[in-house]
């Protein structure tokens, strides 16, 4: 149990970090995305309320980067305190958006029953709609083609699961 916990703050860290990346890319382009990367710079310099107060605005206009983002803090307990029904909330109206963070982070949180019912049904169907699982499916399946990689064995059974 302690390993799915660790998986998940692996994640869900992953997941706020790709965003911040993501927002980083899109400075210049339009207002919101200049307020974004406001929150990037935020989180970057451990200002997480910083990143929590520029972010919230532009999830609340619908901004499924900025959900993700605000999901993560949650999550996480940066710059708020720790919530993950808060956290779900946050992914949820991300991955209604297709932003494929956010489902990886929803399944997550129904697989581990944090902040949502433990649900698997729910963590397959957030999970499956997840395109970074899908490629990352296909990769484990590319290892078990090697013969002699030591990663296969870990990995069939990973996969068996």
């Amino acid at each position: 149990m302690g390993s799915g916990k660790n998986l998940r703050k692996h994640v869900c860290a992953s997941a706020l970090l790709l965003s911040a990346m993501v927002g980083a890319i899109r400075l210049g382009i339009a207002p919101a995305e200049a307020d974004y990367q406001t929150g990037v710079n935020a989180y970057q310099t451990g200002d997480f309320r910083g990143a929590y107060e520029a972010w919230q605005p532009l999830a609340q206009e619908g901004d499924a980067t900025a959900q993700n983002a605000l999901g993560a803090l949650y999550d996480h307990g940066l710059g708020v305190p720790q919530d993950d029904v808060k956290a779900a909330y946050w992914y949820e109206k991300a991955a209604k958006q297709d932003f494929p963070l956010a489902m990886r982070n929803l399944g997550t949180l129904f697989a581990n029953g944090n902040g949502v019912p433990h649900d698997f049904d729910q963590a397959k169907y957030w999970r499956s709609q997840n395109r970074l699982d899908q490629a990352e499916q296909a990769v484990k399946r590319l290892l078990l083609l090697q013969p002699n990689n030591p990663d296969a064995l870990a990995t069939e059974a990973e996969l068996a699961s």
